[in-house]
């Protein structure tokens, strides 16, 4: 998107004189992390009124909203929950292709931290699309993301053992870090957005479907 093109849609969705802040998914908050999300962003709108959070959940398969009512009533104290949820908005229908990538160009940054996924491909379209994004490092994220365009959470790897003996493996973010690349983010969005424009770059050099079959073909029909 041209920058007049970026400001007119920025405008058709309320976003203007804002800093949004997106993340997408189910919102299974085990998973990826919406309770450190939501307590970071108490932080971060504290000292910037200007912050917003926009969640994309998936009500169709997922009790998303409830999932991160949960997670506000878990975390937050009355006065956080009171200032996020002004600044907060969520969307939990189905959305067409046109409009999930608007909501990707409109945004300022993508935040994602997680402590399990299979791959994360919001991140990776978020990427594509020119926005600069936070994730967890150590996760699968860091077959594509790059220092030249991501800030990556520190994290430690941590296991629990269930009732039935299956052993369980997950990252967790470390808080106070996720909170300081927040204020970073907001703080350097010039910065932010140069680096977004070489993730958009390299994105669409590295994977494209022939690049991707290249690494996959001999993985997939080896002999050995």
């Amino acid at each position: 998107m041209s920058p007049d093109q970026r400001q007119h849609l920025r405008e058709k969705l309320g976003w203007e004189d804002c800093f949004v802040f997106l993340n997408i998914g189910v919102m299974w908050n085990e998973r990826q992390g919406v309770d450190r999300l939501l307590k970071a962003f108490a932080a971060v709108s504290q000292r910037y009124p200007q912050a917003r959070l926009f969640l994309k959940g998936r009500d169709a398969i997922f009790p998303s909203q409830a999932s991160i009512q949960k997670a506000s009533k878990n975390v937050l104290t009355e006065a956080e929950l009171e200032r996020v949820h002004s600044r907060l908005h969520y969307v939990g229908h189905t959305l067409s292709t046109q409009a999930m990538a608007e909501i990707y160009w409109g945004a300022d940054a993508y935040v994602s931290p997680y402590s399990a996924e299979g791959f994360n491909l919001p991140v990776l379209e978020a990427i594509a699309c020119g926005l600069p994004v936070i994730c967890t490092a150590g996760g699968p994220t860091d077959d594509f993301v790059q220092p030249e365009f991501a800030w990556k959470i520190a994290s430690q790897l941590k296991h629990f053992t269930e009732r039935n003996g299956d052993t369980k493996f997950y990252l967790e973010p470390n808080q106070e870090h996720l909170t300081d690349l927040m204020f970073e983010m907001i703080e350097g969005s010039e910065l932010g957005s140069q680096r977004a424009q070489i993730g958009s770059k390299f994105i669409a050099q590295e994977f494209t479907w022939a690049n991707v079959i290249k690494k996959l073909w001999p993985l997939l029909f080896s002999e050995t």
